[in-house]
């Protein structure tokens, strides 16, 4: 589910999927760094990503939200 709101987000007509390299970067990488740089995430921990209501994405640190 949060594979197909990525990509439908990251899809543009005129670009084609071109775009989603920025979602990634935006709605994926960036929220993840501050989550390691905060200590939220350690080593060994999992991450699972999952979208709400809206298509955002929530991630789930060791199965806990």
């Amino acid at each position: 589910e949060a594979r197909q709101a990525i990509a439908l987000r990251g899809f543009n007509q005129q670009y084609g999927a071109r775009p989603v390299l920025g979602i990634i970067r935006k709605e994926l990488r960036h929220p993840i760094s501050k989550l390691l740089i905060a200590g939220k995430v350690k080593p060994g921990d999992s991450i699972e990503v999952r979208v709400d209501a809206e298509g955002n994405p929530v991630f789930v640190i060791n199965g806990k939200e």
